[in-house]
C-alpha cells in the first residue's frame, strides 16, 4: 500500500509538472511544440490584445516554425526556463505565431525588424509591442542571459517593461515612426519610363551584379538556391541572352555537386551556410524543392544534361517517400534528429569505409576519421567519384544505413500554396497524371463549398481561409497543367479563382496578403520563395490572353507602373518582360495542339500559350488581334516564327 501511495504521489507530481498552456488546443505543430512551456502562451487573436490592454501589459510576440533550428535553441534556453517564464507571465502577454500559418503577419513584422535594425531578420523573430500593436523592440534569437553579443531576456524583459511605463510617450512616438517607415518602404518612387526601355540587358545586368563568379549562384553566405532569379534568367535565355543560360547552368551544376543537394537520397536542403555550397543547413522545405525541381526540369529540356534529369527524378522520389501522405505533401522536415543537427544525413568514417571498400575511393570523398562535420561525423560528396557504377554502389550502400535511422521530425501541415508549387513541379517534369491527381486532392481537401483554405492537418477540418499566396500559386499550377492537357476545367477554375483573388486582395489599386483584419500590403520581394503577388500578376497576364480579359491586363499594368522602381525583383521582372514582349496564343483543337507541343516549345518564346478550341484551323493571336491562320502545323509554325523574327 505504501509503495502504491508513493507511486501515486510521484505520478501526480510528474503530471503536474507537465503544465499545459492554451496552445494545447491549436492545430499548428509549431504551436503544439510550445504547449507545455511554463510560459502562458496564447495564439494570435484579438482576444490576446484585449487582455493586454485590460491588464496594461506589453505583448511579447514570438514568430517561428516547427523545423527551425534556432527556434528550438531559443525554446530550450528561454521558453522552458521557469525564471524567464515568470518574467513573461508577470509583465507580458506572450503570443506564439507559426509563420507558415500566418505568412502575412510574419512578412509585416520582418519589415518592422528591417527598419528597426537596418538588416534582414529571420527566425525566431521576436517583437515586443504594446496592446495597440505599436512595435517597441525587435530581435531574432534571444538567449536567456547575455551571450554572443546579444542581450539576454533576463535583463531585457524587466528593462523594457520598466522603461515603457516610465517613458510611454517616447516609446509610442518611436514605434509609430518605425511603423510609418515599414509601410513607406513598400511605396517606391514611380519610374514608368523604365518600362518603355528594352529590359533584357538591364535585367541581366542586375542579376550579374549579384552572381558569385567563383562558386556560382548568388551572393556569398548563407547561400540559397534563389529559384526566382534562375527562373528569370531562363526566360532571358529564351529571349536570346546567352550569358543568362550560362549563369543558370553553372549554378545548377554547382548546387547538384555541392552539399546543399542530398546526393544520397535526393532533394535540396534549405540553404548552405558557406559560399561554396558545401555545408548545408539540413532542413528540407517543400517549397524550395518544388521550385528548384521546376528549374531543373526546364533546364533539362533545354540542355538534355542527364545530371539535371537525375536531380529531378531523385528529388521527386525523396518527396514521395518522406513528404507525400494521403494525396497531399507535408510542408517540411527538421534539420535535427534527437537534438543533433544533420544526424540522419551524416556518416561515421567506418560506415563510409564499409561502403567504399577501396582506400583510393575513400580518399577522394574528402572524409576523415575525425569527421568533416560536427560530432565527428562526415557529410558525403559523391560528385568526386568519376565512375558512375562506383557512385551508384556507394550511394545505395549509404542509403541502406539511412533506412535504419529515425527520419527527422516532419511538419504535417499540408499547405495549399506549397502543394500548388508541387503541381507545377510534377507538370514541369512531365508527370501529368500525378499533377492532375494532386490538383484533384487539393480541390477535395482544401476547398469547402468552393471556399479555399490555407492548410489542413490530418483529418481536421481546415479553418483558416486561403491567403493571396494560396490563390496565386494554385492558379499558376492550374495554368501550368492546362498547358499540358488543355483541359478547359482547369482554365475555367483558374479564371474563376482569379476573379475571387481580385475581389479579396485587390483594394483601391493596392494588393494585400490576406483578406482578414490584419491589413498587410503584399510584397514584391522574392524571399524564401517567389513573390506571391508577382506570381499572381503573371497569372493575370496569361489569363488576359487565354480568356481575352483586358481588365486583368489593366490591373497588371497599373500594379507594374506603381512599382516600376522594383523592376529588378526577379519575378516582377518576369511580369515586366511578359508585358513588354506580349503573350502569343495559338488556338486550335486540343488534340492537334498537344501533338505539336514539342514543336511549339522549340520556338523558344517564353510567352507562347496554347488554347484548345473547336476551330478546325490553327490561329495565332496577340492580346487584342490575330496575325496568322493556317490549316497545317507546318504553316502555323512558320507564321509564328516569321512574326517573332520581326521583333
Amino acid at each position: 500500500m505504501r509503495y502504491i501511495l508513493i507511486f501515486l504521489i510521484f505520478s501526480t507530481l510528474l503530471f503536474s509538472s507537465q503544465k499545459e498552456n492554451s496552445l494545447i488546443s491549436e492545430q499548428s505543430p509549431y504551436l503544439l511544440q510550445h504547449a507545455h512551456n511554463p510560459v502562458d502562451w496564447v495564439a494570435w487573436g484579438e482576444g490576446a490584445f484585449r487582455k493586454a490592454k485590460k491588464e496594461k501589459k506589453l505583448i511579447f510576440l514570438s514568430i517561428g516554425y516547427s523545423t527551425c533550428h534556432w527556434c528550438h535553441v531559443m525554446a530550450k534556453e528561454s521558453f522552458e526556463d521557469e525564471n524567464i517564464a515568470k518574467l513573461l507571465n508577470k509583465d507580458y502577454i506572450s503570443i506564439k505565431v507559426d509563420k507558415e500559418q500566418y505568412p502575412h503577419i510574419d512578412e509585416y513584422y520582418q519589415r518592422i525588424f528591417s527598419v528597426m535594425k537596418n538588416r534582414s531578420g529571420g527566425w525566431p523573430l521576436t517583437i515586443i509591442m504594446d496592446a495597440d500593436k505599436h512595435p517597441l523592440y525587435a530581435g531574432t534569437y534571444m538567449p536567456s542571459h547575455d551571450k554572443y553579443g546579444w542581450d539576454g531576456l533576463t535583463k531585457l524583459l524587466p528593462l523594457l517593461h520598466r522603461e515603457y511605463h516610465l517613458n510611454n510617450k517616447k516609446f509610442i512616438d518611436s514605434a509609430i515612426k518605425y511603423e510609418k517607415l515599414a509601410n513607406s518602404s513598400q511605396i517606391k518612387k514611380v519610374n514608368k519610363e523604365i518600362l518603355d526601355k528594352p529590359l533584357n540587358g538591364l535585367l541581366l545586368k542586375s542579376q550579374k551584379k549579384d552572381f558569385d563568379y567563383l562558386y556560382n549562384g548568388f551572393f556569398l553566405s548563407p547561400k540559397f538556391p534563389h529559384s526566382a532569379r534562375l527562373a528569370l534568367l531562363q526566360e532571358l535565355s529564351e529571349l536570346g541572352e546567352k550569358d543568362a543560360e550560362k549563369i543558370v547552368n553553372l549554378s545548377l551544376i554547382s548546387m547538384a555537386n555541392g552539399g546543399i543537394y542530398d546526393q544520397v537520397e535526393g532533394g535540396f536542403f534549405r540553404y548552405s551556410t558557406d559560399a561554396a555550397w558545401r555545408i548545408p543547413h539540413f532542413e528540407k522545405m517543400l517549397y524550395s524543392n518544388a521550385e528548384i525541381i521546376t528549374i531543373y526540369a526546364k533546364a533539362y529540356k533545354k540542355t538534355r544534361n542527364p545530371l539535371f534529369k537525375e536531380i529531378v527524378q531523385n528529388s521527386l522520389k525523396m518527396l514521395k517517400r518522406h513528404f507525400f501522405n494521403d494525396g497531399l505533401y507535408f510542408s517540411a522536415s527538421d534539420a535535427d534528429t534527437k537534438h543533433h543537427e544533420g544526424l540522419y544525413y551524416l556518416y561515421s568514417y567506418e560506415e563510409i569505409n564499409n561502403c567504399t571498400k577501396d582506400k583510393t575511393l575513400l580518399e577522394s570523398l574528402d572524409v576523415s576519421r575525425f569527421g568533416n562535420f560536427e560530432s565527428g561525423l562526415n557529410h558525403i560528396y559523391l560528385d568526386a567519384l568519376d565512375d558512375r557504377d562506383d557512385f551508384k554502389r556507394i550511394k545505395n550502400c549509404l542509403l541502406e544505413y539511412r533506412t535504419k535511422r529515425e527520419f527527422p521530425f516532419i511538419d504535417k501541415k499540408k499547405i495549399l500554396s506549397w502543394n500548388s508549387m508541387m503541381v507545377t513541379a510534377l507538370s514541369s517534369a512531365g508527370l501529368f497524371n500525378e499533377a492532375q491527381e494532386l490538383i484533384l486532392n487539393i480541390n477535395k481537401k482544401l476547398f469547402i463549398k468552393e471556399e479555399a483554405y490555407h492548410f489542413i492537418i490530418d483529418d481536421n477540418i481546415p479553418i483558416q481561409k486561403a491567403l493571396l499566396e494560396d490563390y496565386a500559386f494554385f492558379i499558376s499550377s492550374l495554368l501550368s497543367q492546362y498547358q499540358n492537357s488543355l483541359n478547359h476545367k482547369l482554365l475555367n477554375q483558374a479564371y474563376s479563382l482569379s476573379k475571387s483573388a481580385i475581389k479579396y486582395f485587390y483594394k483601391n489599386n493596392n494588393w494585400y496578403s490576406s483578406n482578414d483584419d490584419f491589413k498587410s500590403r503584399a510584397s514584391l520581394l522574392d524571399k524564401y520563395y517567389s513573390s506571391p503577388l508577382s506570381v499572381m500578376l503573371l497569372n493575370l497576364v496569361n489569363l488576359s490572353a487565354l480568356k481575352t480579359d483586358l481588365s486583368f491586363y489593366d490591373i497588371v499594368k497599373t500594379t507594374l507602373e506603381k512599382n516600376s522602381n522594383q523592376i529588378n525583383r526577379a519575378t516582377l521582372a518576369r511580369v515586366a518582360l511578359a508585358i513588354q514582349n506580349g503573350p502569343i496564343t495559338i488556338k486550335g483543337k486540343a488534340n492537334n495542339l498537344l501533338k505539336l507541343k514539342n514543336s511549339f516549345e522549340r520556338i523558344g518564346y517564353p510567352y507562347l500559350l496554347l488554347e484548345g478550341s473547336e476551330e478546325e484551323v490553327f490561329t495565332a493571336c496577340r492580346l487584342n488581334s490575330c496575325f496568322g491562320v493556317a490549316k497545317t502545323a507546318d504553316e502555323i509554325l512558320k507564321k509564328v516564327n516569321s512574326y517573332l523574327s520581326k521583333y
